[in-house]
C-alpha cells in the first residue's frame, strides 16, 4: 500500500461528502466519488514528472511505504543523506546512509536506502546481495579502465617523447 498526498479538489470534496453520508448510514465507503477520487491520486503513476528509472527491487521496496521520501529530481540527496563506507572493499564492507536532517522524508529516504541495499525480507536479502555483487563488478571493471587508461596515456607520452 502506498500513502498518496490528496489535494483539495472537486472529487476529493465529493468523496469526503460520499464518505460522510456512507458512515452516517452505516454503509459501504466503496462509492462512485470515492473511487473517482482515488483514481485521480492514482493516476500519479502516469504523470511524467513523477517517473524515474528504478531497478525492480527498489522499485518494490519503495511502494511497500517509505513515503514521504526525498524527490532527486528537486533536491540535492547528498546535502540530506551522507554516504559512508566501512571496512575493505568487497569483504567486510558495509554502507551507512546518516541522515543530515531531521525530516519525514529524509528519515523514510535513509529506511529505505537501507532496505534496498540490504534486503528487509529473505527475498529481498537476495536480491540485495545480488545488486551488491553487480555494483562491485562493475567498480572493479570501472577501477581496471582507469588503470588502462593510465597505461595507455603513459605508453602514448612516452611514444612522443621519443
Amino acid at each position: 500500500m502506498v500513502k498518496f498526498s490528496r489535494n483539495d479538489t472537486d472529487k476529493a470534496r465529493a468523496a469526503v461528502r460520499s464518505l460522510c453520508k456512507a458512515k452516517a448510514s452505516n454503509t459501504t465507503y466503496n462509492t462512485p466519488e470515492v473511487n473517482a477520487a482515488l483514481v485521480e491520486i492514482v493516476d500519479l503513476k502516469y504523470d511524467w514528472n513523477n517517473l524515474f528509472w528504478s531497478c525492480a527491487h527498489c522499485n518494490n521496496l519503495k511502494n511497500a511505504g517509505y513515503e514521504p521520501i526525498l524527490d532527486c529530481s528537486q533536491v540535492d540527496v547528498d546535502m540530506k543523506v551522507a554516504f559512508r563506507k566501512k571496512g575493505y572493499f568487497g569483504t567486510d564492507e558495509t554502507y551507512e546512509f546518516v541522515a543530515l536532517e531531521n525530516s519525514i522524508e529524509v528519515k523514510n529516504t535513509v529506511e529505505l536506502l537501507y532496505a534496498s541495499y540490504y534486503g528487509n525480507t529473505p527475498q529481498k536479502k537476495l536480491e540485495a546481495a545480488n545488486i551488491r555483487r553487480a555494483l562491485r563488478r562493475s567498480f572493479s571493471d570501472f577501477k581496471n579502465m582507469i588503470r588502462n587508461m593510465k597505461k595507455l596515456r603513459s605508453m602514448i607520452k612516452k611514444t612522443l617523447d621519443v
